[in-house]
């Protein structure tokens, strides 16, 4: 039977997956970064004081390694300006294709999540992880600035001005926020499809996954655009957690270091 201490830490250790995973827009990275961030824990136990929570303090040792690879990448960002460019770049559809309602829903659902994980690429690292932490995961500007080794004040600032960035991008692009704008998800499948960013095959099998939303509790948010970020799929990645792992921080938990 698992007891608390290991749910709780599997917990987190979903957690920074999906936070690695809206940084570094790659799943294998996600993966690679998860481990070397508990890797991080296991070394820096002993500086653990109790004085914020273990999830805190264990996001925070994420939130400097992601900050600290990003750095050590000499990888070209993407803009808004040329990310715009690209979303206008639109095909009619009428559904030459033939899709099922399944099908269709299936598709205009990945050309969402793509979107969205490329407007996260937009934005410049720390503002990036700051409207992860502050708007998709819902943390409160305390533990938000905890974790960003920031004041409250700075902290909201930083996800004041993501968050209009990307709400400005989404007014005037986004149809699923303006049904005037020009970008609306079915004018973009045929694009999808020639750039192979959609694979039909694995997507028919394809069963509802975990959304982010669903993780969040006692969500009440009006927030619009934040929603649409948290309808994506929040994965599930704690069978990568080791036994070693969970009794070396288990120890922590339990006051034995």
């Amino acid at each position: 039977m698992i007891n608390i201490a290991e749910a709780e830490l599997k917990k987190i250790w979903d957690m920074v997956f999906n936070l690695s995973l809206g940084f570094l827009h790659d799943e294998n990275a996600a993966e690679e970064a998860t481990q070397d961030v508990f890797l991080k824990v296991n070394e820096s136990i002993s500086t653990f004081r109790h004085e914020s929570s273990l999830s805190t303090w264990i996001y925070r040792i994420a939130y400097n390694y992601l900050v600290d690879q990003k750095r050590s990448q000499s990888r070209e960002e993407i803009s808004f300006e040329a990310f715009e460019q690209d979303v206008n770049n639109s095909k009619p559809f009428e559904n030459e294709l033939r899709l099922s309602k399944k099908e269709m829903d299936i598709y205009i659902e990945q050309i969402k999540i793509g979107c969205t994980k490329a407007m996260l690429q937009c934005l410049e690292p720390i503002d990036r992880l700051v409207f992860i932490i502050g708007k998709i995961f819902e943390f409160s500007s305390k533990d938000g600035a905890e974790i960003c080794d920031m004041t409250e004040d700075a902290y909201r600032q930083r996800l004041s001005r993501a968050s209009k960035r990307i709400t400005n991008f989404m007014t005037l692009n986004c149809g699923q926020i303006n049904p005037n704008a020009t970008c609306h998800c079915k004018k973009r499948i045929r694009i999808a499809l020639e750039r192979h960013r959609i694979n039909p095959d694995m997507l028919l099998h394809s069963t509802n996954s975990k959304k982010i939303k669903d993780y969040l509790a006692g969500m009440n948010s009006l927030d619009a655009v934040a929603e649409i970020f948290r309808d994506n799929p929040y994965i599930e990645k704690s069978e990568f957690y080791t036994d070693e792992i969970h009794q070396t921080i288990e120890k922590l938990v339990y006051g034995s270091i």
